[in-house]
């Protein structure tokens, strides 16, 4: 069976991986948040633009030639700015969507850590049942009203379980 310290070294390094990718997560996060915060700031710059746009008509005024091409030319300059913010939207959706499928990579690898954990917590457990089957027969047999004591299993100071000697 496995040695009691060497579980523990296992145990210790499930943790530290687990830890790793949760604090991978946590950066994560942060990232998210703020992309979604410019994602925010872009889209309040878009609408402010287009109420300027919408304040940039003539309606129902008599301009020169000069004050319509003035007037076209603001508008034209507040048009591209809408445009020019609305492309790093598209790139912005780029990052998330990778972003993404990396923190479900990382979160899959956190759960195996922990997991890996768990089953070595279950190891590292000696009331386990899976780890000595000889000390469930044993309760059985007691039970039962026979004498099973003889066949159960010791465990050394390093956690090595000792068989019964064979006579």
């Amino acid at each position: 069976m496995h040695s009691l310290t060497r579980i523990k070294v296992l145990q210790r390094r499930c943790t530290v991986f687990h830890s790793q990718c949760e604090s991978i997560l946590l950066r994560y996060q942060d990232e998210d948040r703020g992309l979604q915060a410019e994602e925010e700031a872009i889209l309040e710059q878009i609408a402010g633009l287009k109420l300027l746009l919408d304040t940039l008509r003539a309606e129902n005024r008599q301009l020169s030639r000069e004050e319509i091409y003035t007037l076209l030319r603001k508008q034209s300059i507040v048009r591209r700015q809408i445009k020019d913010l609305e492309l790093p939207d598209y790139t912005n959706s780029g990052k998330t969507e990778r972003a993404g499928k990396e923190k479900g990579r990382v979160s899959e690898k956190s759960k195996y850590w922990l997991r890996k954990r768990r089953e070595l917590s279950t190891l590292d457990n000696p009331s386990e049942k899976t780890l000595y089957p000889a000390r469930d027969t044993a309760g059985r047999g007691r039970v039962r009203g026979d004498n099973l004591m003889g066949d159960v299993s010791a465990v050394s100071s390093s956690g090595n379980i000792l068989l019964p000697q064979q006579e």
